[in-house]
C-alpha cells in the first residue's frame, strides 16, 4: 500500500499546499509582454508584473491570501489594477480572463488541472511544484518545441525538501499551507549495521534531494517521513505496511529486522547503487511525460509518469517577436 504522500482530488478539485517561494529559473519562461496567471498562496503575482509589465492575474483560495496582494501594492498599485487578484477554486483557474502565457502554480499538486491547460495560449508553459515521493518537483510543463510531437512534457527546474504539514481534514476540498504535504509519521527506526554505508559518504543536502527524487521515481512506495522520537525529518523512506526503510545519509535505518523489511531493504540498496552507477544525476535532470487515461473525465488531472533523466526534453519559450513599427 502506498502511503499518503500525495494531495488527492476531491469533487473535481485538488487538494493543495503551498510549496513555497518559485525557482529562479522561472526568469527563463516569463517574457514581457506575456500573460501571466498564478494559482495559489504567495506574492509572486508582484514580481512577475514587474517581469512582464503587464497585468498578472491570480487566484486564491482565501480572503486573507487576495489581501497579502492588496496591502503589497499599495494604492497606486491597486488603482494601476497590477495584480487582478480573486479569491476562487484553484482547480478552475480564471477561465473569465482569456488565455495566458505562463501559468505558475505555487501549491504542491499531484497533477495539472485540465482547465488550466485550456486555459494557456499556444506555445505556453505551466510551472508548477508536482509532489512525487514527498518532494516538490518544480516542472515546467509544455511541450517540446524540437520535438514538435504534439505531446507535453515535464522538465524539472528545481527540488525541495518538504516540509512537515498536518494532513488534509476528510472531505476538505482544498488545504493551502505553507508547510508542505502531509509526512508519514513513523516509530523510531533501528539501526542495521549491514547497512552502513550504503549511501554514498560525504552526501551534501543537494545529493540527498537528488538520491531522493531518483528513489522516487523507481519506486511510487518512496514518501515523506518523520519519525518519532528523533528530530530526524522529514526524511526519505521506503515504506510498506509496518515496515519501513529510512535513507539517511549514514545509512540505511530499519523500521526492525524481520525478513519483509530486510527484502525492502535489499531494493532500496540496489537503487542507491545504480544511482552512484548513473554518476548520480541531478534531480534536475528528470524529464516525465504528462497525460491523462483514455476514459479519464473531464476533471480528472492531467499526471506525469515515466519519470527518467534518458529522455532528452527541452520545455522552452521563445522570446516574442517584436511587432513592426
Amino acid at each position: 500500500m502506498t502511503p499518503h504522500t500525495l494531495p488527492a482530488v476531491r469533487g473535481g478539485a485538488v487538494t493543495a499546499h503551498g510549496a513555497g517561494q518559485p525557482p529562479q529559473a522561472l526568469a527563463e519562461f516569463v517574457h514581457p509582454g506575456d500573460r501571466v496567471l498564478t494559482v495559489g498562496p504567495g506574492t509572486a503575482p508582484l514580481q512577475l508584473a514587474g517581469w512582464t509589465g503587464q497585468p498578472v492575474t491570480s487566484v486564491h483560495t482565501t480572503l486573507a491570501d487576495v489581501e497579502v496582494i492588496r496591502a503589497a501594492l499599495g494604492p497606486h498599485g491597486r488603482a494601476a489594477g497590477t495584480v487582478d487578484a480573486t479569491v476562487g477554486e484553484l482547480f478552475d483557474g480564471r477561465p473569465d480572463a482569456g488565455l495566458f502565457d505562463v501559468v505558475l502554480v505555487t501549491a504542491a499538486v499531484p497533477g495539472l488541472s485540465p482547465r488550466w491547460l485550456d486555459q494557456l495560449a499556444p506555445g505556453g508553459v505551466i510551472v508548477a511544484p508536482v509532489a512525487l515521493g514527498g518532494l516538490h518537483l518544480w516542472t515546467a510543463c509544455g511541450h517540446d518545441h524540437v520535438k514538435a510531437d504534439g505531446l507535453l512534457y515535464g522538465s524539472v527546474l528545481a527540488a525541495g525538501l518538504p516540509a512537515v504539514g498536518p494532513p488534509s481534514a476528510p472531505g476538505e476540498r482544498f488545504a493551502v499551507t505553507q508547510s508542505g504535504p502531509p509526512v508519514e509519521r513513523l516509530s523510531c527506526p533501528t539501526w542495521a549495521p549491514q547497512w552502513a554505508g550504503v549511501t554514498p559518504p560525504r552526501l551534501t543536502p543537494e545529493g540527498y534531494v537528488d538520491l531522493w527524487a531518483w528513489l522516487a521515481t523507481r519506486d511510487d512506495r518512496i514518501t515523506a517521513a518523520r519519525t518519532d522520537g528523533t528530530e530526524w525529518g522529514p526524511g526519505c523512506a521506503l515504506v510498506v505496511g509496518h515496515s519501513a526503510v529510512h535513507v539517511r545519509p549514514d545509512g540505511l535505518w530499519l523500521s526492525d529486522t524481520q525478513p519483509a523489511t530486510l527484502a525492502l531493504a535489499q531494493v532500496v540498496a540496489e537503487d542507491v547503487q545504480e544511482w552512484g552507477r548513473q554518476h548520480r544525476p541531478a534531480a534536475t535532470e528528470l524529464t516525465c511525460r504528462l497525460g491523462r487515461r483514455p476514459d479519464a473525465g473531464p476533471d480528472e488531472l492531467v499526471t506525469a509518469a515515466g519519470w527518467t533523466t534518458h529522455r532528452p526534453v527541452q520545455v522552452s519559450r521563445p522570446a516574442k517577436k517584436e511587432e513592426p513599427q
